[in-house]
């Protein structure tokens, strides 16, 4: 699965994954890091309250660093991100794009 793509299923397998572990009597917190919208905040509210597990969003790093000490009650914490270049990737050019996937690619992030 690749996370350069929004639709592949991450989200899905992030929940699946909570469920599962919460049903296992496990701790587990779901992070929803970078959110595009409300609609995908209001989901993980929902899923996790009628599911058994925590859930937290992230819309900068610091609030990670900040609540570090937090996650050390959890068995799992899983995170939920976006596609990388999501919604900002629309507004640069097709020459910073390609540049873009390039470097992933480099890195190991594309297949």
């Amino acid at each position: 699965m690749s996370s350069w793509e929004a639709g592949v299923g991450k989200t899905e397998l992030v929940l699946s994954l909570a469920e599962r572990m919460a049903a296992s009597d496990r701790r587990v917190l779901v992070l929803s890091i970078y959110p595009r919208h409300t609609g995908e905040v209001r989901r993980l509210q929902e899923e996790a309250g009628r599911l058994g597990y925590d859930a937290a969003v992230l819309r900068d790093g610091g609030q990670l660093m900040s609540g570090l000490e937090l996650l050390d009650g959890y068995d799992a914490v899983l995170g939920d991100t976006p596609a990388i270049g999501a919604g900002a990737e629309q507004s640069r050019s097709r020459r910073d794009r390609n540049r873009s996937r390039e470097s992933y690619s480099r890195l190991g992030y594309l297949e």
